[in-house]
């Protein structure tokens, strides 16, 4: 998918509960949501190059503790991060600490791990196509 940018606006949309934005080659979410959808509830930002969030996420983070991971992203540069982070590889995530990132998401340290695995699935089953289009096409093209 040759997607390089998103608009902070489809995250906005106020009824949507499932965002599929995985297999494109955004390095990085709109800097300025400022009305993040209520029902979002799964974001797919699998197989692609972002490996740092903005603070808008973190209501969306904490919102969500009590439900499976929201943020499915197998794939991805961040997850492949989360691994080195997590195997004791490194200790700390290849963008610059700063203020300005997501705190929840950011945060390397030990104690806030659990926030960043409860949150984040980066099972590569994920990573898979989002729309069956092969399949889609298969049944229903025109002979």
């Amino acid at each position: 998918n040759p997607i390089t940018e998103l608009p902070p606006e489809i995250f906005e949309v106020p009824d949507m509960l499932y965002l599929g934005i995985g297999s494109t080659l955004i390095n990085e979410l709109p800097r300025n949501v400022t009305n993040l959808s209520p029902l979002l509830s799964f974001i797919y930002i699998t197989d692609t190059n972002v490996s740092f969030f903005w603070p808008w996420i973190d209501p969306l983070v904490e919102s969500k503790l009590n439900m499976p991971r929201p943020l499915l992203m197998g794939g991805s540069t961040y997850c492949a991060e989360l691994e080195n982070l997590t195997s004791g590889e490194a200790t700390s995530f290849s963008v610059l600490p700063s203020p300005e990132y997501s705190t929840m998401l950011m945060d390397p340290s030990e104690e806030n791990r659990d926030v960043v695995l409860h949150t984040v699935n980066c099972e590569i089953a994920y990573a898979a196509a989002f729309y069956p289009i092969a399949l889609e096409d298969a049944n229903s093209a025109i002979a």
